[in-house]
Parts: C-alpha cells; structure tokens; sequence
C-alpha cells in the first residue's frame, strides 16, 4: 500500500479534536418514549458509560410501513436509543459508516443524514461509502450541526472539499476518559470510484499508532473503528488500541472475540444495533458487557420519523417525474387513461394493482394509513388518496403511481419514461415483497414488450 503523509491539519494535536465535556455532570435524562420496551440492567452493575452502536445502514430509512414487518428502520431505532438515554444517561450513540446508500449522489442519503442528526446521533463515522460522495458535493451533504463527523486516517488532499471533520472524539463520563478514533485502509475502498480515492490523503498507520499510545498515556481508554478484512484487522491490532469495533464487511451477532489481546466487537447491520456497556479503571477498561439489541417491533415507531421517511418518498416521486413539473401532479384516476389506453386499461385491471386497496379491506386495513401509501395512489400528496368515500378514483394502484405525468386539458400529456427497478423497490421492500423479483415482475404487469421481451 502506498502511505500517503496527511497533512498539517490531522496532525495538529488536540485542538483539532472533539472537546471534552466540560463537565463531568450528566445530561439531562432523555423523556422515555411512549410504548417502549424496557432496558434491563446490566450484568457488570452501573456501566461508567454505554456505547450503542450502529453501523451498514445502507440508506434504509424504512425497509417497509407494514405493521407487521417493520423492523430496522430508523422509527424504532430512534426509540430503542432514547430509551437507554433514559435508563442511562451516560449513552453514546455512534455509527460505524456506511449509512449512506451505495449511491452516493441519492437524494435517500439527505433524508438518512436528517434522520441521523433528528435521532441524535452523537458520532458518525465516515466509512468508504461516505467518502464516495464526490469532492464538490462533501460540504453540502454533510452539513454542520450536533452530529460529528469522525474520520482519523482520511482527509482530502484539498482541505477546502471536506465537511468539518474531527480525527478523535473525546469524552469523559466521571473518572473514566474516552476516545473513539477510525482507521480506514487505503485498499478496503473497494468501491469508491478510482479518481475520488487519489483525491485523499491516508495516514500511515505509524501515525495512527503514535496517536493511540499518546492518548493511552493520559490515561484514556481508547476505542478504534476498523473498516477492513481480517488482513487489515491485524494490522489495527498491533497498534493496542482497548477496544476494537469493527465495522464495513462485518456481521453482526456474534460475541466478542479477541484478536492479539485486543477485544474486538463485530458491527454492521441496518436490523440490530450494540449495546457495549463499559467500566473503565485506571485508563483500562476492567470490565465489559455486549448485549445485542434487535430493532424490532419491541420498539415503539416514532411518528417524526416516519413523516421524514414519507418526506422523503414524496421528493422522491417528485424527483422521478419525466416532465420535471412545475406545479404538484393533478391526480385522475385510472379511468380518465382509459379512454386512450383502452388495452392497457384492460390489463392493468387484471393485475394485483387494480386490487390493491381491496385487499386492505379483505383483512380490515383499509383504513390503516401505514398501509396505504404502497395500496392507493399518492396517498398524503397533493391531491391524492384521501379515503374510500372522498377519493375512490385513486384507491388501488392507478397510472399515475408509477408514471408520474399529469394530462393537458385534452387529456393529452407528454413522454412517459420507463419505470426503474428503484420506483418498485420503495414498495415492494425485502420484508414486504420477500419474493419479489424485478424482471418477472415487470413482465407480469406490463402492458406492452419489445422485440426482446422487454417491458417499456
């Protein structure tokens, strides 16, 4: 691997780094959210400080709205963190990265970032999907606020492109002193675009260790995040750091192992968060518990954070639209298409499509609005899906759900672009659609094929 020397502003010592408490008081107690399960104590006694970590969220806000499926979003992971912020005070919630979608230009990412700061989370890593967020765009999508941003060993060579960044946060819970750096390999960017990679700078890890030992001489415990394989974990081992949580290729569930003396926790799933309580002696961690805690349905949803997954579903059907509208979509029915598309009509009314809603009221859910995004037609947009009684042209399936056009006063309207996998994949989730598969899919509900058998 090619070392490349950071530059002055990682090496500078602690001004550059996120400041200690100033004081040693704990913050207030977090209100517990309504319906939520309950934290047991802990085995080890009152842990000096609980790290609830996350980590590979990938982008997904939500994986599906049905009551009965959704787990692992950010609803009920926002309750799960304010209940151990309840329960105990000294709570750090940090992410391991990667909780940007592998696109990194998608609009999913702001509303993932959003959520993240609304949550809050007190630390996120960035990880290598983080950093393949163009140059130009870094600023703009990591935007200043509570939520830190921890990166040690990456910076851009070009000091101008990078957020405000710090390479080690620093914490203090009573007589216990902590702080959490991030070792990211050069060679574990595996899918970061070539030319964004030669556009940052790595430390070697020399430096990396030197910055270790001097923190462990204060006696402060020290805990590293590692993104990279069991070839670059050993190399994180050697620098004896007290804790080793590793995230990237990772899976979690696991207990922890220890690597080379050094413990090492193993994070990174969008469904189940770690809950590592510590207590801390003499600048050595002298005790240390792992609970895994599944993001389930134990965990009440938070309503704010639903309406920012279904924020995020409207701009993003807005963002699809092939006419780039000026004004919302006028919404009319499947019926007003007919009277054009009498064959596609016809087949679209044989399809689970034209049922959708009618199969809400089979199971007594056709009020039930965690449903009835994905079963009418722009329900809680602009002139959508209001309610059987008030709206029953839009219950179901119709066009404009997936077409996104709105018509002329001749009923006329302009190029209709194909629907993407991308616009299914926001209702036909792996917990709602476990079988779904786009291609199959598409042949069954398209209404017409080219030569090659593709739907348009």
């Amino acid at each position: 691997m090619r070392a490349v020397l950071l530059g002055v502003a990682l090496l500078l010592p602690a001004c550059n780094e996120s400041p200690a408490p100033r004081s040693d008081a704990p913050p207030p107690p977090a209100k517990a959210p309504a319906a939520a399960n309950t934290v047991k104590p802990f085995a080890l006694g009152q842990p000096d400080v609980v790290l609830l970590v996350s980590g590979g969220t990938h982008g997904m806000l939500e994986l599906c709205e049905c009551p009965a499926a959704s787990t692992g979003g950010l609803a009920r992971r926002s309750s799960l963190a304010a209940a151990y912020r309840h329960a105990i005070p000294h709570t750090l919630m940090v992410d391991l990265g990667d909780a940007l979608w592998v696109d990194p230009m998608h609009l999913r990412n702001r509303y993932v970032l959003r959520g993240y700061r609304q949550l809050p989370y007190d630390v996120l890593v960035l990880g290598d999907q983080e950093w393949a967020v163009p140059a130009a765009h870094m600023r703009d999508v990591f935007a200043p606020g509570e939520l830190t941003y921890l990166s040690t060993t990456v910076r851009s060579r070009d000091a101008n492109d990078d957020p405000p960044l710090t390479p080690v946060v620093r914490r203090e819970f009573g007589e216990a002193r902590l702080a959490i750096l991030s070792h990211l390999p050069r060679e574990e960017f595996w899918f970061v675009n070539a030319q964004r990679v030669e556009q940052l700078d790595f430390t070697p890890p020399e430096d990396l260790a030197r910055r270790i030992a001097a923190l462990q001489a204060e006696s402060i415990v020290v805990v590293l995040v590692h993104h990279g394989t069991d070839a670059t974990l050993k190399r994180a081992t050697a620098m004896k750091p007290d804790l080793i949580l590793r995230g990237h290729s990772a899976r979690p569930g696991k207990p922890v192992r220890e690597v080379e003396g050094v413990p090492v926790i193993d994070v990174g799933d969008w469904q189940v968060l770690a809950a590592i309580a510590l207590r801390c002696e003499n600048g050595k961690i002298a005790d240390l518990e792992l609970r895994w805690e599944p993001v389930d349905l134990r965990w009440a949803e938070n309503p704010s954070m639903f309406r920012l997954y279904r924020e995020y579903l409207a701009a993003e059907q807005w963002a699809r639209s092939p006419e780039k509208l000026a004004k919302s979509i006028e919404y009319v029915g499947a019926d007003r298409c007919a009277s054009c598309h009498t064959a596609e009509h016809e087949h679209w009314k044989q399809s689970a499509h034209a049922r959708a809603h009618a199969g809400l009221a089979r199971i007594d859910r056709q009020d039930d609005r965690r449903c009835l995004r994905c079963h009418t037609t722009a329900f809680e947009l602009p002139g959508g899906f209001a309610s059987g009684g008030k709206t029953p042209h839009l219950a179901n399936v119709t066009c404009q759900s997936c077409h996104l056009v709105n018509l002329d006063e001749a009923g006329r309207h302009g190029t209709v672009l194909p629907v993407t996998e991308e616009s299914c994949a926001s209702c036909h989730t792996p917990l709602a659609s476990p079988t779904f598969e786009y291609r199959t899919a598409r042949r069954t509900v398209s209404h017409s094929r080219d030569e090659g058998g593709e739907a348009k």
